[in-house]
């Protein structure tokens, strides 16, 4: 059972919806739960960055299309 009060629960909850559950039994034969605790705030840093990313990925393509096709428009 997954204990998603706890961040190594919320851990083993996200691995359990994008279905990587050989990465959650790796964690927990390699790892205590106080570091998988550790692992989540790094995990929350990056995921944090990437979704930034892909979102400034996104504006920009919407951008692009908007001047694709409106070429006479400054933006």
């Amino acid at each position: 059972m997954i204990d998603a009060n706890k961040d190594y629960g919320k851990l083993h909850l996200i691995l359990d919806l994008v279905e990587r559950n050989d990465i959650r039994h790796e964690l927990d034969e390699k790892f205590t739960k106080d570091e998988q605790n550790k692992i989540f705030e790094m995990f929350k840093g990056i995921v944090a960055d990437e979704i930034h990313f892909v979102m400034n990925v996104l504006e920009n393509e919407k951008q692009q299309i908007t001047k694709t096709n409106n070429p006479g428009t400054k933006h």
